[in-house]
């Protein structure tokens, strides 16, 4: 398992002194562990792994800290699907994941890529048509904005 090359030693020291789950979620988001794991392995895999170690009691400080730093790293996935899944996943032996699943779910931000062409000294921006379009606009104006750029 990749996961297992994962130096976990900041996640470990974050989860010892966190008293408060959200606490060890802002730690652990910012920590390299969970970012190591999201570019290391598939949404698949992740789930896999979160499943495998949510399913024993951790005898040591890495495997009570795992299971959330695999959610943290689900969550640089960017995939609203999996993250739903990981939330429904039954946590016996970890007491804030449930929790933090469903703050994760929460707090998700779709996020969306627009091309933009660039005409001369023209921006164009795709746009979406108006329903009613004002008095004095061009139909080809409700359809796509143009920003001037400056220089």
């Amino acid at each position: 398992m990749k996961r297992k090359q994962v130096d976990l030693a900041g996640a470990e020291r974050i989860y010892a002194v966190s008293n408060a789950p959200l606490f060890l979620l802002r730690k652990l988001q910012a920590d390299a562990a969970a970012r190591e794991i999201s570019s290391s392995l598939s949404v698949d895999e992740i789930l896999d792994e979160l499943k495998t170690s949510l399913q024993t009691k951790p005898r040591t400080l890495r495997e009570a800290v795992e299971p959330y730093v695999l959610l943290v790293a689900l969550q640089k996935k960017r995939n609203i699907d999996a993250l739903k899944t990981a939330a429904t996943l039954n946590a016996p032996y970890h007491d804030w994941f449930t929790y933090l699943s469903d703050v994760l779910l929460q707090t998700f931000t779709s996020t969306a890529t627009m091309s933009l062409a660039v005409r001369g000294q023209s921006l164009v921006v795709p746009g979406q048509m108006v329903a009613s379009p004002p008095a004095n606009t061009s139909t080809a104006q409700t359809r796509t904005r143009i920003l001037k750029l400056e220089s």
